[in-house]
């Protein structure tokens, strides 16, 4: 179907989001991009700051005269050329035209990339003053969430602290050794037949797999964790800054960046204290255990370790190629008690 030129420069300025919104059900209908009210169908000489006023969109083509595709304003405006394409204004013109998405892309060059980048940051931005309101009336629940699990945080990061300052060489060994298996803990075993040599063959015994250990990792902080996601709610709780002009990208990154900060809040709270209730289980007495039966296989690191508790307290002893390592750790009674029910996150 051949389709006649149509130039309509009558658009002073960038049309607003209604403008979009009407073509989107009008093609949805129709299937005709180039019908919609005030689309020129005319080839845009000027392309400078050409700004876009829609995602980019797959037309039906089954509601088209004959299935053809649409025309393209930018290469081939009075005959089937595309199926994607979006509805864009050329200021310089003043007029909005239909452009397929490859022809865009090839004859626009740099003006197609401001172009794209401006349009996800005011659709990102908007996306989260939408949903801004919802997300500050889920705040006191993981407020609440944040001072239940803040003492386990305070006494872990302190019980880490503290391994790390008496007993470095420890905490640095068992943690190098187990994050190449995930926690996982082998030993060599014999298991009674000899190689043509005369030497035993060994091969590798799962002893068991150490709980929480990444409770050694060095840069473990769960106390200062949580004081940067109280941050991000005592910030969350204020309004967002008002998007007054539609090209202020500044302003918009500001809004994304805190979106996208407070957005995540309820997961890195599931997130963290899951960590934590890990993390307590490195101080149970058969993960203490299962340290020792590691040394005395033979296969650990140490040659020396003792590892054990009684009551609240953690005795250490270990001696490897890092030094000596010694330390008595209370288990503090803020780790008794159970974690919270996990909070539903902000999809």
């Amino acid at each position: 179907m051949t389709v006649s030129i149509r130039h309509l420069p009558i658009f002073d300025t960038v049309p607003g989001s209604e403008y979009g919104a009407g073509f989107l059900l009008h093609v949805e209908k129709t299937g005709y991009p180039e019908t919609y009210d005030g689309v020129s169908t005319s080839k845009p000489e000027l392309l400078e700051g050409v700004r876009f006023l829609t995602d980019e969109i797959k037309v039906v083509t089954s509601l088209r005269l004959g299935g053809d595709w649409v025309p393209c304003a930018l290469c081939r405006p009075t005959s089937p050329k595309c199926q994607k394409g979006r509805l864009a204004y050329f200021p310089l013109e003043k007029t909005v035209c239909f452009v397929g998405r490859n022809c865009a892309q090839k004859h626009m060059g740099d003006a197609y990339n401001d172009a794209q980048q401006l349009w996800d940051r005011q659709s990102r931005s908007r996306a989260v003053i939408k949903r801004w309101a919802d997300m500050q009336a889920r705040l006191p629940e993981w407020e609440a969430f944040a001072l239940r699990i803040k003492p386990v945080a305070r006494s872990l990061q302190w019980m880490h602290e503290k391994l790390h300052d008496d007993a470095p060489e420890f905490a640095l060994t068992a943690y190098d050794a187990l994050k190449w298996t995930s926690g996982l803990i082998r030993a060599w075993e014999d298991i009674g037949v000899k190689d043509d040599a005369g030497k035993p063959i060994l091969q590798h015994m799962e002893l068991g797999k150490a709980e929480g250990w990444r409770f050694l990792r060095h840069d473990f902080r769960p106390l200062k964790t949580l004081q940067r996601l109280q941050a991000t709610m005592k910030e969350a709780a204020t309004a967002l800054p008002v998007l007054t002009d539609s090209e202020d990208q500044e302003t918009m990154m500001e809004i994304i960046r805190r979106g996208r900060a407070a957005f995540g809040v309820a997961k890195s709270l599931n997130d963290l204290d899951d960590e934590m209730v890990a993390a307590r289980r490195f101080f149970a007495t058969g993960n203490l255990r299962l340290f020792e039966a590691w040394f005395k296989s033979g296969g650990s690191p140490w040659s020396k370790l003792e590892f054990y508790r009684k009551a609240n307290v953690i005795y250490l002893r270990s001696e490897s190629e890092r030094g000596a390592g010694y330390c008595n750790l209370t288990v503090l009674k803020d780790l008794d008690g159970e974690p919270p029910p996990r909070l539903e996150e902000f999809a």
